[in-house]
């Protein structure tokens, strides 16, 4: 299963209560990690988060912003993943 998308109409705040819900914890606990995860993700993996490098607001190659989306769909997995093993941000 692959984590919720925000539908149309459907506001930041309900679309991020479905989201922590998939994953198994409360918005702010999944708030609090989300970032850790990505720069764990990207060190785990020797490369740069583009995430949160277009969350900071840099200007992304068509290649990098295919890589951010996928890196953001990795995040909520493993997030997902941690919660139900009882596994703390690294």
């Amino acid at each position: 299963m692959t984590h919720p998308r925000q539908q149309p109409g459907q506001s930041f705040e309900d679309h991020q209560r479905e989201t922590a819900t998939w994953i198994g914890t409360s918005v702010a606990e999944m708030n609090r990690s989300h970032d850790r995860w990505h720069v764990s993700l990207a060190k785990w993996l020797g490369t740069t988060s583009n995430a949160l490098r277009s969350a900071t607001g840099a200007c992304l190659t068509e290649r990098e912003a295919m890589l951010a989306g996928m890196e953001e769909d990795a995040v909520l997995a493993i997030s997902r993943y941690a919660v139900h093993a009882g596994v703390e941000v690294p």
